[in-house]
């Protein structure tokens, strides 16, 4: 959350607050020149942070309308999730009463009802209250400072800086186990579904495979090619033979139009060559030539018909020989083809079986878990003890990078959850002085930030303690301030309100609230960001 400007009016002290935040690590400090006697305290200074918990949470530490105005109104602008905001609230207003207006992106938002806006403002702020001034704004006295809690109050304090509905939790993990057990009844009948299919995919590949093994693929191919060379040597030989009779039928019906031609001749006495008179036995003697090579070709044209007629059926033969192989090594091939894509089948679901088994196993081990799990935290305070103990060793880990950094003779600190409360270890609390457990405290407090950060993802760029150099040395003091410029850099945001203008030249910059006539004014003149 990255805060930017803040604007108020008749705000407490103030009646026109104008504000920009500044990376850096600045100082406020105060002026009341209406008292003679506080010469920081009542200006105003912590007011001025206190208007951003008012416009972000609707809440305040005291009553806010400033004294015969006619309302307060304070307006917020921040950046978060890559949207701009714009929140103004306000409280007694003559013309807006108590309302709130969210404005994203300068855009307003409109919602229908109050709770619909507590919805989308839960959603966006996803911490509460009393965590945002125990890890953002830090008002005076908020946190209780741990040096003065017992284990019991502690414990207590931490179980509402969670701010968990543990009922909530007992519910969920209820649905949870519900949700689980229909999750492990669904995949156990998949599972149980793809076995079956696995069964049947098996038997039907056996049957293929013992199918295969009865056909000579090697043979029918062989035969198949044997064939149709065979019809290859028929079938040339029937064109030789086919080419022979259409010679032989050429030749006869040339002799047989002679033969005719011969006859007409004769009976008109002429030579059939010449034309002349020839004797009827020259004429004779040359047709009975002619009957002799009819009669020839007649006996051959019936000897080759009868080849041809021999090829012909050897031909057919080879022909449905050859399909008869062909549909055989086709019916092969289709039942290979089948038995690979059987096979497949049987892989995909083999490897979908595999991977449900495993589904299986893990929802059968989350439900136990969780069944046990929730068996433990049914009893009367279980699930707070549980829980505590999860935040605890999350917080000791936030807490001693802190410690590490800041006071490392003190990295051994820690809390333990201990006799249903939590105890301060690693040190004699009671042997420490008044700065030391200050000190002390604000390392508590700043692993408190980190935790809003490691449970909710709440990160903010801006840090607010309010007179935490109560009770501290000056060296004390000053190894805080450094501290917090090495751990944060210049990323943050931070102010540190106090009375204790000692510590001026320790800080980036100054901003001075000077109350005069019950009014308070911002002195931004040494303000600046780094």
């Amino acid at each position: 959350m990255n805060f930017l400007k803040l604007k108020a009016k008749n705000f407490l002290s103030y009646d026109k607050l104008e504000f920009e935040f500044k990376k850096g690590v600045h100082l406020v400090i105060g002026e009341n020149r209406d008292s003679n006697i506080a010469e920081s305290n009542g200006s105003g200074k912590s007011a001025l942070f206190e208007a951003i918990i008012y416009v972000l949470f609707g809440k305040a530490f005291r009553d806010i309308k400033r004294r015969g105005s006619a309302g307060t109104g304070v307006a917020l602008e921040f950046e978060l999730n890559n949207n701009h905001y714009k929140f103004i609230r306000y409280y007694n207003h003559a013309k807006y009463g108590n309302r709130l207006f969210i404005f994203m992106n300068e855009e307003q938002k409109v919602f229908r009802t109050k709770e619909e806006q507590e919805i989308f403002l839960k959603r966006l702020l996803p911490i509460s209250f009393k965590q945002f001034i125990s890890s953002v704004i830090f008002v005076q006295g908020f946190p209780v400072r741990i040096s003065t809690m017992s284990p019991s109050e502690l414990k207590n304090f931490f179980l509402e800086f969670l701010n968990i509905d543990f009922d909530k939790i007992l519910k969920q993990v209820k649905k949870d186990i519900q949700q689980l057990k229909y999750n492990y009844k669904t995949k156990l009948a998949e599972y149980q579904h793809i076995l079956s299919k696995l069964n049947m995919v098996k038997g039907k590949i056996d049957l293929i495979k013992e199918e295969l093994e009865k056909i000579n693929i090697k043979e029918l191919e062989r035969l198949k090619s044997h064939f149709e060379e065979e019809f290859k040597k028929v079938d040339t030989e029937i064109k030789l033979i086919e080419a022979k009779i259409k010679k032989l039928v050429e030749e006869k019906a040339t002799l047989e139009n002679e033969y005719k031609r011969i006859q007409t001749l004769i009976s008109q006495g002429k030579c059939p060559f010449c034309g002349s008179k020839i004797s009827s036995e020259g004429l004779a003697c040359h047709l009975k030539e002619i009957k002799d090579r009819l009669l020839l070709i007649n006996n051959l044209l019936d000897e080759y018909n009868k080849e041809k007629e021999t090829l012909v059926s050897s031909k057919y033969g080879y022909i449905d020989a050859i399909k008869d192989k062909q549909v055989k090594i086709q019916q092969y091939e289709e039942k290979l083809e089948l038995l690979r894509e059987f096979e497949n089948n049987y892989q995909e679901w083999e490897q979908k079986a595999k991977e449900l088994e495993k589904q299986i196993n893990d929802l059968e081990y989350n439900l136990n878990l969780l069944e046990e799990f929730y068996s433990e935290l049914l009893p009367s305070g279980s699930i707070r003890a549980f829980i505590s103990k999860q935040f605890v060793d999350i917080y000791n880990k936030l807490l001693n990078n802190i410690l590490q950094c800041l006071y490392s003779e003190l990295a051994n600190v820690k809390l333990v959850y201990r006799n249903n409360g939590i105890e301060i270890e690693g040190v004699n609390y009671k042997n420490l002085s008044g700065g030391e457990k200050r000190r002390l405290d604000f390392i508590f407090q700043l692993a408190f930030s980190d935790l809003v950060y490691y449970i909710f993802g709440f990160k903010s760029d801006l840090l607010v303690f309010d007179e935490i150099f109560d009770n501290l040395d000056l060296s004390s003091s000053i190894a805080i301030i450094d501290f917090v410029k090495s751990y944060f850099g210049d990323d943050k945001k931070i102010y540190f309100i106090t009375h204790n203008n000692d510590l001026k030249t320790m800080f980036d910059s100054v901003i001075k609230v000077v109350k005069e006539n019950g009014v308070s004014k911002l002195d931004l003149t040494n303000y600046r960001g780094v």
